[in-house]
């Protein structure tokens, strides 16, 4: 079972940039880290996992639990 599922995940932060698009993840219980550049995404993504913005596109699955988009 997987903690975090997500398939073709888009996220858009502002009226045209998309942070994050098309990522597909799958995460298991543990601690993870998150590295890149500045502006690529990461806080955005973070957000979107904690469910404080919607996604634009794609699927999200959190414990199991389908986790509805179009919000942003």
């Amino acid at each position: 079972a997987w903690a975090v599922r997500a398939s073709g995940l888009k996220v858009r932060a502002g009226r045209t940039r998309m942070d994050v698009d098309g990522l597909d993840l799958r995460l298991g219980t543990g601690v993870h880290g998150l590295v890149g550049r500045n502006g690529v995404g990461k806080t955005t993504l973070l957000r979107e996992l904690g469910t404080v913005v919607g996604t634009s596109g794609g699927n999200l699955e959190l414990l199991g639990e389908h986790v509805a988009g179009g919000g942003g």
